[in-house]
């Protein structure tokens, strides 16, 4: 899923330099010429029982996270450009849309901001008892 939601902001997204697979889930300091920049890797995985079918029927919430270099000035502009790429959009025809979970500042050094978002998908997964 990580992939397709690169691909999708690659291609629904103009304003950042480089859209990747993050390297480290720290800031890193050396990261200007790459700037603005989202790093993409997986959160939490969770479940929920449905006791309502035969089947053990279970809701998994997939959490991702991106994370988002760039400019303390630039951030006001580029988080709606991401939000809109990503929310209500779904990675596939088993998934709900994706829905933004939260956003938070994770550092502030030298004019660059490491800004993190979490957005989560839901599918339903089920086993036979």
């Amino acid at each position: 899923m990580i992939d397709t939601l690169i691909q999708r902001l690659t291609v629904q997204t103009q304003s950042f330099a480089t859209i990747t697979h993050a390297q480290d889930q720290r800031p890193v300091d050396d990261l200007n010429s790459q700037t603005p920049l989202l790093g993409i890797f997986p959160g939490q995985d969770s479940t929920e029982s449905d006791g309502t079918d035969f089947l053990e029927s279970k809701m998994l919430t997939i959490v991702v996270l991106v994370h988002m270099v760039c400019l303390i000035e630039e951030l006001d502009t580029l988080k709606p450009e991401l939000r809109g790429a990503v929310i209500g959009w779904s990675p596939g025809a088993q998934y709900t849309d994706m829905e933004l979970v939260s956003g938070e500042l994770l550092q502030l050094k030298g004019g660059l901001v490491w800004w993190e978002e979490k957005y989560s998908t839901r599918r339903l997964i089920r086993e036979s008892t």
